[in-house]
């Protein structure tokens, strides 16, 4: 018997060292430079990936270094490292059992409107099963975890220029349980940054959802939801008691309105961005507005540069990337400034009609050429309508031109009375 036993032993010692030979062999061999060679040209021809250096170990799994995207002219990807961390004795049962997935430093550019997952994969509940060819060939696969370091987005508006920034990205998803977490260091929005977005993530049957979602603001709070349902990503946002003033200085801008903003939005990101949503300002007081500046030079009234409003706010609606604002008011004990228009995203250009209000004791300051233009108002006040084009920081009113226009009119009219 004792015998048995040490040929017994002896042959599974033989066997152990047979099957680590080969296991040795074959990590040698992926090892090689002549595979590395290979599986480089592979995956850069079939996959349209491009890679710095990689290493792959039946043991330890897949790490790529300095990872690239170039199959999609649409988008821009690149990541510092990609390691993917298996377990080995699953696949001798044709089953592929991921441990992780991570990446440091990804950087994404993609347009608003780009699908980033193919319409096959995103119509499939089962996004996270095995690929197509590894379930036609009996194989089973399994994820455990995805994260992602330091990574950053860049979205593009319909111009090709940044629309929105994230920064300082981490992400943990644990694909068996359908859920995760989101961080981001900052959002670039425009020239709104907000800061330390947090979210749980949740898998759902047509997508996925970061509720709530929440950060900071210049110094107020930020919370919402974002649920997305391949095309379709729709965004709620809730801002409140947020200094305007310091939104300006992030954006390197002078403040040229105080106050609290609170503000509430309803976006749908797809082919375009859609939405709705309003703005107020509590507290509300203009120092250099652009649009006051120039009302104030027009009729030579400085006071109107700096006010301190009664009411500020805004309503607007976003269809196809154009912003329409059906109500614009502005209001102080002296000026009332009201107005819809819209407002073009790609290029900020303004097309808005407005009515000012002023009291009795402004009107009678204005010039004589802009006063007779005043309408008067059962209420003692003044009232002038005018149109907005150009831009924000640099807008064009037909006030000016409207009224001389009228005053030259007058006199040509005289002059043929005359004449007559």
């Amino acid at each position: 018997m004792k015998t048995f036993l040490k040929v017994i032993l002896i042959l599974l010692l033989i066997v152990v060292l047979l099957v680590g030979a080969v296991l040795g062999a074959v990590e040698w061999c992926l090892r090689s430079d002549s595979v590395k060679q290979l599986v480089r040209k592979g995956i850069h021809d079939e996959q349209g990936l491009h890679v710095k250096d990689f290493t792959i170990s039946l043991f330890r799994g897949v790490s790529l270094e300095g990872l690239v995207v170039t199959n999609r002219p649409d988008i821009a990807f690149v990541a510092d490292s990609v390691a993917v961390r298996h377990r080995i004795f699953p696949l001798f049962r044709r089953r592929i059992e991921i441990a992780e997935i991570a990446l440091k430093k990804p950087s994404l550019t993609v347009p608003l409107a780009a699908s980033l997952i193919p319409a096959d994969v995103a119509s499939n509940p089962n996004v996270l099963g095995a690929p197509a060819p590894l379930r036609r060939n009996g194989w089973e696969f399994a994820l455990d975890k995805f994260s992602l370091r330091d990574g950053s987005v860049t979205l593009l508006n319909a111009s090709n220029k940044p629309a929105a920034r994230l920064d300082g990205v981490r992400l943990d998803l644990t694909p068996p349980k359908s859920s995760g977490a989101f961080h981001a260091k900052s959002l670039q929005i425009g020239p709104v940054t907000v800061r330390d977005l947090d979210a749980p993530l949740k898998k759902t049957a047509t997508g996925g959802e970061a509720a709530p979602l929440r950060g900071s603001i210049a110094g107020g709070t930020l919370s919402g939801a974002i649920i997305a349902a391949s095309p379709i990503t729709n965004i709620r946002l809730d801002v409140r008691d947020a200094d305007v003033p310091e939104m300006f200085r992030q954006s390197n801008v002078p403040a040229v309105l105080g106050g609290k903003l609170r503000a509430t939005a309803a976006l749908e990101i797809g082919d375009s961005l859609n939405g709705a949503g309003k703005v107020e300002v509590v507290g509300a007081t203009t120092a250099g507005l652009p649009l006051m500046g120039l009302l104030s030079v027009l009729l030579k009234e400085p006071s109107l540069r700096e006010l301190k409003l009664d009411e500020c706010r805004m309503e607007f609606n976003i269809v196809t990337n154009e912003m329409r604002t059906p109500v614009i008011r502005l209001v102080s004990p002296q000026v009332e400034l009201t107005g819809s228009g819209a407002v073009s995203l790609p290029d900020g250009a303004l097309n808005h009609d407005m009515t000012l209000v002023v009291s009795p004791e402004l009107a009678a300051r204005a010039p004589e050429s802009i006063r007779k233009a005043f309408t008067a108002r059962p209420d003692g006040r003044s009232a002038i309508s005018f149109h907005v084009a150009g831009t924000y920081n640099a807008p064009k009113v037909d006030l000016e031109d409207r009224v001389l226009r009228g005053v030259a009119e007058k006199a040509l009219g005289r002059l043929q009375r005359f004449l007559r």
